[in-house]
């Protein structure tokens, strides 16, 4: 081998070793507001610290006042820390526990959405492309900037 080879081999092994570092403090990141949005317009905001919540958008978040005696949306009113907003199939049943946030049940044809799981990542959003829903976990950064607009 060659002195140019060993060189070449050493910065390839250096370049790869700092991009698993940056990778696992990345991960590691994560955020205490999940935004749920509708068409990119944001509708709900959750405090996934103390599981409140600001609706954004009246007419896509479910409130008590409406129809209880439908299963759906009775089960939208069951536990504070779940929180049901409308997609443009259907109800989407939205969960958030432990500083974590996951759709629960939603209606669309392979419950793609539903099976992504739990997230606390700013870099892990959960989509749901046929209900046009996206659940975004804020960085510390982005909830600064948005408290200060």
């Amino acid at each position: 081998m060659r002195r140019n080879d060993i060189i070449l081999i050493a910065v390839i092994i250096v370049v790869a070793l700092s991009g698993i570092v940056a990778l696992f403090f990345l991960q590691g990141e994560s955020g205490s507001i999940a935004l749920v949005s509708y068409r990119d317009t944001p509708i709900l905001r959750i405090d996934l610290a103390d599981g409140s919540h600001e609706v954004l958008d009246e007419t896509r978040v479910f409130r008590p006042a409406q129809d209880e005696s439908h299963p759906v949306y009775r089960r939208c009113f069951a536990e504070p820390a779940i929180t049901c907003v409308m997609g443009e199939l259907g109800v989407v049943v939205i969960e958030h526990a432990e500083g974590r946030v996951r759709v629960i049940e939603e209606t669309s044809p392979q419950n793609i959405c539903r099976l992504q799981g739990f997230t606390d990542s700013p870099y892990q959003p959960l989509t749901c492309l046929p209900n046009y829903i996206v659940i975004t976990v804020l960085a510390e950064e982005e909830e600064q900037d948005d408290v200060i607009s």
